[in-house]
């Protein structure tokens, strides 16, 4: 990676703007180039970019692509309407500045950039200009950040206000799911009673958050548990709630919702 300052400059970006989490990678669009007009319009230039393109939308957890241009302003137009977003660096290589394009597809999936480049086209207009999003920006969240906002939000279920604050709500497993909240930490819960040994650890997470115990001392009371017992359910009822959202969260897929009747502890 230090070997080819390009390459090094797309990644100080990515880890300053959003880093690349594990099983994501990043891609980039390093040479492109007609040597009979190098970077400027041509029909194999034109050939580069759809085929970069169909790479892009295609590529399974791909978080971040980034494309390289000599630094002389002539895509930088093109470039942002598509909103690939020029980079602050300008890194050099044999005395030549180059100018970097990045696109965070964690933040925009596929899917609509797809519709709002779609939309510009007919409108003529840029997708800056065209992008009016009722689902607001996606947020992308580190691996520990994550889990704090599962625990967080699982504590302020019954608070609305503050639940509507979680992070998770701008989450891919929120905003692509067409659920609240509240309803996809519930989903995944109820899932648990489709794993070995899950019957328990979905008891101490129902009563404790969903059923709303006063306390976890009540909690473990309700459910007939010694507290350590219990204690050691819901721990694992969290985590793995956290494990199943985040996997969902990475490969951008819905979690089925179980049709089973509540059974009664």
């Amino acid at each position: 990676m230090d070997i080819d300052p390009i390459v090094a400059a797309a990644w100080r970006h990515a880890r300053a703007a959003g880093p690349v989490r594990p099983g994501e990678h990043l891609g980039l669009v390093r040479f492109a180039v007609y040597p009979e007009v190098y970077q400027l319009p041509s029909a194999p230039m034109t050939h580069m970019q759809w085929r970069a393109t169909g790479e892009m939308i295609r590529a399974d957890r791909l978080a971040w692509s980034h494309i390289v241009m000599q630094d002389n302003g002539y895509w930088d137009s093109h470039l942002g309407d598509i909103n690939m977003v020029p980079v602050d660096e300008r890194p050099e290589v044999a005395g030549h500045r180059y100018a970097l394009f990045g696109h965070d597809w964690r933040a925009q999936p596929a899917d609509p950039w797809l519709r709002e480049k779609s939309a510009a086209v007919l409108s003529g207009s840029s997708m800056a200009q065209a992008r009016v999003s009722p689902r607001g920006e996606l947020v992308v969240l580190s691996r520990p950040e994550f889990d704090m906002a599962i625990r967080e939000a699982l504590r302020t279920l019954r608070d609305t206000k503050t639940l509507s604050g979680n992070p998770l709500n701008r989450s891919r497993i929120v905003l692509e799911s067409g659920r609240d909240l509240s309803e996809v930490l519930q989903q995944a819960a109820e899932t648990l009673l489709d794993e070995r040994g899950g019957e328990k650890r979905h008891w101490a997470v129902t009563v404790t958050y969903f059923r709303g115990s006063p306390t976890q001392e009540t909690a473990a009371e309700r459910l007939g548990l010694p507290f350590s017992t219990y204690r050691r359910h819901l721990t694992s009822a969290i985590e793995r709630i956290s494990d199943l959202l985040w996997h969902h969260e990475l490969r951008g897929e819905a979690i089925p919702f179980p049709e089973r009747s509540e059974p009664t502890p």
